[in-house]
């Protein structure tokens, strides 16, 4: 409670000045827009058209979603569904990472690794795998309809690519499996790219952090064909950074640098009012800090022995000695194509897909610099202080998506499908710099090699879907899809070691090749294939109780698919394979409109099966290897609480929107080895709060203050040993700024991280990962044209 004050206390000292400034000058006369609807509606110029490729708004105070593959108002779709605008997502200083979203959006748990690796997680499903290589996500993640997760380095969530010039994002929490296939276990999130405008219009912005020697241009133009009933949108990105919070004593530099340049073009072809097809394109290539830039020596778990943890560490926090550059560097090419065509009553829709990934990441594995003191923790093989570990990911994802959806009668309104996705991974790890001992630096064959693990999976789905309005009051919903997993793995390690007959170097460094480079050179090879099934139904029924008040309850299942741990290989004693967790959920709720807001409350429980959890296991060559393990049964329950609109002020005071929640989670293991504990990963209670206020000072310029609050409590951390014995750190975070803004220019200063909160964001046994310390911003945006407006640029 005192940094929630003292939050708010720093956030009325920056604002107050400029509010009591402004509160004299005269309202200006054109209408204000209300949350959800476009700048154009605001400024009196036609209302857009309905968007073919995603979310649209239907009015001032409905918000139109496609949570359920169809357009339809977010408040009649019978499940807790959150939605984030373009607009607040411009005024709350865009989105970087999930970690934004997690702040903006109601119902999102945050696993922050400080890496490409971090990811959300809905309503605990997740929470035992979160940062664990080689398992799907828990959560359906799709951009513009399409599913892009799979691989093994940030495969679980979105790229920063991904966030870029978008409409809206939606989350719909619990299972979705029928309707979104593999992977919907705890729910659904979905962006959607920003069509192409009918005018010509462009906009920029600069932003700049000198406390870090950060900037980030962001670029768009909008450009109308009309003769070819086209329209372009194109988009550019680059951020850098030269400094950072994280120093590195050893090579006298900062550990989180930062290098990002990312294109986007978007085409929409509408030749006719039936047939229109929209294409989005981009590329990316990042440079960013890795985990380890974090990591300090701290003995969380009281069961771990002494002797397993380094020395304290005298550096603090924000300082470490590595002995080289920890980093990730990522490609990213993703392509998506949808046409929809309206023909004899049916309405067709085929989705295309293809996305290209290539990531590399090297972390320092001591942690530390030549000298620090060695020991048994847990086992002396960085004895050079040298150790590296570098991995390699290659991931291809190509989809298919073709549906028909239609009417039969008044009361009837039904859709039917098939799907088919194909994914490739070819996923190595090489260790190097181990040795035997401190003072003996020659490299010791047994833990110096290279493991790969080549997996190929194919995906094929057929789901329906039924509603039925019995009567103009009640809505009853049914669907079902049935899924088709097969996997295949080609796991294997290879030699390091040089010998007089053979050499096995060129194949260390490219493992991956190594049966073209010299087959003899890999070892323990493990070739698998499974083939997973599962029939996904769900059914929901709505009652409209009034005009403004409804009530629902739902019953779904959420799968995701069983797959290999490669890493047995190393160690015979890992599985070689695990099945597949399922979620049968269970959820009732009310939606109800008080003036321009919308509020939701829902109650759920989750009954997993065969519930996926991380664990570790120490091989023969004294190496600590995570993997997925099946623990049994776990139920969860909850309760969201979630208001979202525009909030009642007086006359002359602007405008006030706004979406806030709480939400309270909690579970337990029912059966297996860890019968009894806590399921980890999520804190008991999370809070948000997302508010930008606009308010006249003159007939031209607008006030805008933004801000945004993220708290959580409770719960356990999610280790590789469930113990319920690291408690997840509680932290209050406010964002902030303060600005002004006319149709054309916007200036705003922004803090990330208000009050300078530090605390723990990742707690292992043996490590913490601590948070960004606060980070102040100077931001500068200029639009023309269609990309003008109130709540632009």
């Amino acid at each position: 409670m005192a940094k929630v004050l003292q939050g708010l206390v720093v956030f009325a000292a920056l604002t107050g000045p400029v509010i009591a400034q402004a509160a004299g000058q005269p309202a200006e006369s054109a209408p204000e827009r209300v949350s959800g609807q476009a700048p154009e509606q605001a400024s009196g110029q036609s209302a857009p058209q309905p968007d073919r490729a995603g979310a649209r708004d239907a009015g001032a105070n409905e918000i139109v979603v496609t949570a359920r593959r169809r357009e339809e108002a977010i408040q009649d779709v019978p499940a807790a569904v959150s939605a984030l605008s373009a607009d607040m997502i411009e005024l709350q200083g865009g989105l970087k990472d999930v970690r934004d979203l997690s702040y903006l959006l109601p119902g999102l748990s945050f696993v922050d690794t400080g890496n490409i690796n971090s990811e959300n997680n809905i309503r605990g499903a997740g929470a035992g795998t979160a940062r664990t290589a080689g398992v799907d996500s828990p959560i359906a993640v799709l951009r513009d309809g399409a599913s892009l997760t799979g691989g093994v380095i940030g495969g679980r969530t979105y790229a920063r690519a991904d966030l870029f010039d978008l409409a809206r994002v939606e989350v719909t929490r619990g299972p979705q499996g029928a309707l979104y296939g593999v992977n919907a276990v705890g729910g659904v999130m979905q962006a959607v790219s920003q069509r192409p405008r009918d005018d010509f219009g462009a906009r920029a912005r600069l932003s700049y952090a000198p406390d870090i020697e950060r900037y980030q241009i962001d670029g768009i133009v909008n450009i109308p064909v009309e003769a070819l009933n086209l329209g372009v949108r194109l988009g550019v990105q680059n951020a850098h950074r030269s400094d950072g919070h994280f120093f590195n004593a050893f090579t006298r530099a900062h550990g989180d640098v930062e290098h990002y340049e990312g294109y986007k073009a978007t085409i929409a072809w509408d030749p006719s009012a039936t047939f229109g097809v929209l294409g989005v394109f981009d590329y990316s290539d990042e440079v960013s800090p890795s985990n380890r830039v974090k990591n300090t020596n701290q003995r969380n778990d009281p069961s771990i022995a002494t002797t397993q943890v380094g020395p304290a560490d005298i550096d603090g926090p924000y300082v470490f000695q590595n002995n080289s550059s920890n980093e990730v560097d990522r490609r990213l090419v993703n392509l998506n194509l949808q046409v929809n065509w309206d023909v004899a009553g049916l309405t067709v829709t085929s989705i295309s897909h293809v996305r290209e990934r290539d990531t590399r990441f090297r972390q320092d594995e001591d942690g530390s610099a030549p000298g620090y003191a060695s020991g048994p923790f847990p086992a002396a093989t960085c004895g050079s202080r040298a150790c590296t570990t570098t991995f390699t990911d290659v991931t291809d994802i190509a989809s298919q998506e073709f549906r028909v959806s239609g009417q039969a009668g008044d009361r009837f309104t039904w859709m039917a499908g098939a799907s088919y996705a194909g994914k490739q991974s070819d996923f190595a790890t090489i260790t190097d710099g181990r040795t035997i001992s401190a003072t003996n630096l020659a490299p010791n064959p047994t833990v110096n090699g290279a493991s790969v693990a080549k997996e190929e999976e194919l995906q094929t789905g057929v789901f329906a879907t039924l509603a039925f309005s019995a009567t103009d009051a009640l809505t009853i919903d049914g669907a079902v899809r049935y899924n088709k997993s097969d996997k295949k793995t080609d796991a294997y390690a290879v030699r390091r070691q040089p010998s007089s007959t053979l050499s096995c170097v060129a194949a260390y460094v490219d493992p991956t090749n190594v049966f073209n480079i010299n087959p003899a050179c890999a070892l323990t090879r493990a070739q698998l294939d499974e083939t997973f099934k599962n029939t996904a139904p769900s059914v929901s029924v709505r009652y409209d109780l009034a005009p403004n008040w409804r009530v629902f309850g739902s019953a779904a299942v959420g799968y995701r698919a069983g797959g290999f741990n490669s890493a047995t290989v190393l160690d015979p004693a890992i599985p070689e394979a695990f099945t597949p967790e399922r979620n049968v959920a269970v959820e009732i709720g009310t939606k109800f409109e008080l003036g321009a807001m919308n509020f939701t409350v829902t109650g759920f429980q989750n009954n997993f099966d065969d519930l996926l959890v991380s664990v570790s296991s120490i091989g023969p060559d004294l190496v600590s290897r995570g993997y997925r393990f099946n623990a049994g049964e776990a139920k969860s329950q909850g309760v969201d609480l979630e208001a979202f609109g525009r909030a009642p002020l007086p006359q002359g005071w602007g405008r006030l929107t706004m979406n806030a929640s709480l939400n309270y989670l909690t579970g337990e293991i029912d059966s297996g080895p860890y019968r009894g504990r806590k399921v980890e990963g999520s804190p008991e209670w999370t809070a948000t709060l997302a508010a930008d206020w606009m308010r006249p000072i003159s007939p031209q310029w607008r006030l805008l203050v933004s801000g945004s609050y993220r708290g959580q409590r409770g719960g356990f951390t999610n280790t590789t040993s469930i113990n319920n014995l690291i408690e997840l750190d509680d932290f209050d975070l406010f964002n902030a700024s303060v600005g002004f803004a006319n149709r054309q220019w916007r200036m705003t200063l922004e803090a990330r991280n208000l009050t300078d909160e530090r605390y723990e964001v990742l707690r292992d046994p043996t490590r913490s990962v601590w948070s960004d310390p606060r980070e102040v911003r100077l931001n500068l945006a200029y639009a023309f044209g269609s990309e003008a407006g109130p709540g632009r640029p």
